[in-house]
Order: C-alpha cells, then structure tokens, then sequence
C-alpha cells in the first residue's frame, strides 16, 4: 500500500508497503479513487465523482439495433444502447453526486426497452471530474487521467484525456530533465487547453442537462454538433 508521498526541492520520497523509494517524479495515474492525489492534494472542493453502470445482453438480432443515447430516464446524464457484433451494450452514466445508479435501476432501464435477453457482465465506474479547476501546485507529482479528474463530464468520455493529460506531464518531466525549466510550470502550460476544453465541456454539459429541450434543438442544428465535438 501506498503510505506516504514527500516532495522536496530535488527528489520524491515514496512509502509503499513499508519500504523507502526515491524518485525524480511521480505521475499520479492511479484512477478516480487515486492514493497519490489523496496523499498529495489538499481536500479543496475541485475533484468529483460520476458513475457509469452497463451490462452485455445477449442479442442474435443485433441488426435491428441502432446506436442509441437516451436522456430520458436519468438525471445530469443519459442511458446508451450500443449494438456490438453478438450483443448489445446497456447502460447508465450520470455526473451528479447524488443520482443512484445500481444494478436494480439499471435492470428496470433494461426491462423498459423491452430486451428479452438476461442481462449479462454488468459491470460499473467511477468516473473522475474537476482537471478544469485544479491548480497544479506539486512540483515534483502530476496527477494525469482520472486520477487528475481529465473526464469530460457531458459525455463521461475519458480515454483520450487520460492519453493527453498523460502525454503532458511526460513532456513536462522531459523538459525538465533537459534543463528546459520546472516541470510542473510545464506540465501546466502543456495541459493548459485540456483544462479549457473540459472547462467548456463542463458549461455545456450542465446548460445541456438542464435544458433538454433546448439542448436538443441546438445539437440537431447543423453545425452546431460538430463544434462542441471539437472539445472532445
């Protein structure tokens, strides 16, 4: 286990299971429940927690299918119906702190599209937000992927934030080792757009959850669609 995280002007000393480690670095890419970031960031208010619950349902007519997102049946989020190959992939995802989704809600989403198949591998996580407020303030450990709260809250879409963020910080640290400057003014400069993205991201998701019937109008409007996808 992970016990302790101490920075000092050139190295970081790391506790894990009881034995010192030293090291220039750290990424903290540890996921939404990450150790590093509990060890290393004040409780401040700016990292938060969504959910995401699915499950595969078998399916021999995955054909008559379409690939469905659904805003009706949960709050500050959506349910999804993807057809993939044999099954069909179900499932809810909500940012709000206070919406419960568990395995009984979404069998009720299951049983209310009338799918004839046993839901099967259901499977949920815990999503992380809040990249676009935080601050870097470590000098020697940057937090990257969930564990830097690099999801986008509107879609709940994290992989390509984890690559990015993640990117930045091994930029940020390569600068650094080259006597380019410190890495955490790099990695705040490097991962600076992310942050605005999310941050924009954030708006449209809570004006678009919101407002369901003006949101929708607005995204079938062309155009419109196509440049909040650019935030992605």
């Amino acid at each position: 286990m992970l016990e302790s995280v101490r920075q000092s002007a050139n190295v970081v000393e790391i506790q894990l299971d009881g034995e010192a480690l030293y090291t220039r670095f750290v990424i903290g890419a540890d996921g939404v429940h990450s150790r590093v970031r509990t060890l290393t960031e004040p409780p401040n208010g700016w990292f938060w927690r969504g959910f995401a619950l699915e499950a595969r349902i078998p399916c021999n007519t995955v054909e008559r299918y379409e690939l469905t997102f659904d805003l009706s049946p949960i709050r500050k989020g959506y349910g999804w119906v993807f057809p993939k190959g044999d099954h069909l992939n179900v499932g809810l995802y909500s940012y709000a702190k206070d919406e419960k989704i568990d395995r009984e809600r979404l069998g009720r989403y299951i049983k209310s599209r009338n799918f004839q198949s046993v839901p099967m591998q259901v499977v949920g996580q815990y999503t992380g937000f809040g990249a676009s407020r935080h601050i870097v303030g470590n000098t020697r450990v940057f937090l990257v992927g969930d564990a830097g709260g690099f999801v986008n809250p509107f879609t709940g879409e994290g992989i390509s934030q984890a690559i990015r963020s993640g990117q930045a910080a091994a930029a940020a640290i390569d600068m650094d080792l080259k006597g380019l400057g410190p890495a955490n003014l790099w990695f705040r400069d490097n991962s600076k757009r992310l942050r605005r993205d999310l941050a924009v991201a954030s708006m449209v998701g809570h004006w678009f959850y919101g407002n369901l019937k003006w949101g929708y109008l607005c995204f079938s409007t062309p155009g419109v669609s196509g440049s909040i996808a650019k935030f992605e």
